[in-house]
């Protein structure tokens, strides 16, 4: 049986330790983010080689899928946690691996009675099939800003969402919406729900509800992912309120709540993984950090992605046959934000059909000394 699988892990890295022939890691503090598994290990420069982890993937999901990242842009959103929802959402975004899926990016805050929208169609909906498409995409994921808006409009956002999603059956595909938060539903600024701010909140909160029953009965599932100080309660609610459908083993819409924006690619690659019925693989660590995911032989597409990376950077992708892979590679592979096997940009992706089974490694070497950071891997593969 065809089988399909995803596996991420967030290494944070730190250049406080040398050896006399080059920079080496400190400490690498590694979590793999896995349904149903969550492991920590910590790496110090003298262990040569971490144990391998394995987890037996489940069936493949290989339908059709449109799905909406919502980018919460609101003024209590800092400059790092702007970064951190950015690389989130192409994380979830570039690691889609079904056939030619719709995909769609919008930031939102609030209008706050200046006479904007309260929503930003940075991607608009797009099939992505090819290079071109995810070189677009990873542009316009990287436009995301603060909008300086105070307020936080769940209810425009997720009409913005149903809208872009559209009226189709259930049996075209799944239908999903993604929501990075920091906060709550807060509108309190903005006339377009009430004459003063004492029942803005209210009439909002009655419309945030008539949404998401909206969104249950047109089939789209609501994934919220919230960090700091967010109300997980009223997330859990946006969550179990759509619809309620697996994708195939009992991976039913859930809220994600994590401690500050630096957990938040664990979280996205730990929802992505579970809302598409994904599921991990193997872990290995030397000197050089470096990431192994093991590709049964039937696969016939895989998607590597590699989020937070720094111009400092070096990505290399290499084949279970040693050959470092590039974008004219025979294997039809193309790596998006970088030529090469290298690159600098905050996102590196390695597609590639029909890729040879075994060990694919990703290699990532840092040249600067610079302060800790986290970087995101996520790997997926199907037919």
């Amino acid at each position: 049986m065809l089988r399909n699988g995803a596996s991420f892990i967030s290494i944070p890295i730190s250049r406080r330790y040398r050896k006399s022939r080059s920079a080496l890691i400190a400490a690498v503090s590694l979590v793999t983010v896995v349904i149903g598994v969550a492991a920590v290990w910590y790496l110090s420069p003298q262990f040569s080689v971490m144990p391998a982890m394995s987890v037996q993937p489940i069936e493949v999901v290989s339908s059709p899928v449109r799905m909406v990242i919502l980018v919460d842009q609101s003024a209590s959103i800092s400059a790092e946690d702007m970064s951190r929802e950015r690389e989130a959402a192409a994380l979830i975004a570039l690691s889609e691996i079904s056939p030619r899926p719709e995909i769609s990016v919008v930031g939102f805050s609030s209008d706050d009675g200046i006479g904007r929208s309260p929503v930003d169609v940075v991607c608009p909906p797009a099939g992505i099939s090819g290079r071109d498409e995810r070189e677009t995409l990873s542009s316009c994921v990287a436009r995301l800003g603060s909008r300086g808006s105070s307020g936080t409009d769940y209810v425009a956002a997720l009409k913005e969402a149903l809208s872009l999603l559209g009226d189709g059956k259930d049996d075209e595909g799944q239908k999903l919406v993604y929501l990075l938060t920091d906060g709550k539903l807060d509108v309190a600024s903005s006339p377009r729900y009430g004459p003063s701010p004492e029942v803005r909140n209210s009439n909002a909160q009655a419309a945030l509800e008539q949404t998401v029953s909206e969104a249950r009965g047109k089939g789209v599932q609501i994934w919220p992912i919230g960090f700091g100080s967010v109300d997980k309660t009223s997330l859990e609610r946006l969550a179990s309120g759509g619809y309620q459908r697996s994708c195939g083993s009992g991976n039913f819409p859930k809220a994600t709540v994590v401690d500050s924006s630096a957990d938040v690619m664990g979280a996205a690659a730990s929802i992505f993984s579970e809302s598409r019925c994904l599921r991990g693989n193997s872990v290995s660590f030397s000197n050089e950090v470096r990431y192994s995911v093991r590709v049964p032989y039937k696969a016939g597409n895989l998607a590597i992605t590699v989020t937070g990376i720094s111009s400092e950077a070096e990505v290399t992708f290499i084949d279970p046959n040693g050959r470092e892979v590039g974008g004219s590679d025979r294997l039809q592979a193309d790596i998006v934000g970088g030529g090469g096997g290298g690159g600098s940009g905050s996102v590196r992706l390695l597609r590639a059909s029909s890729p040879i089974p075994g060990n694919w490694l990703v290699k990532l070497n840092w040249s600067g000394v610079g302060s800790m950071r986290h970087v995101g891997i996520v790997a997926t593969w199907g037919p």
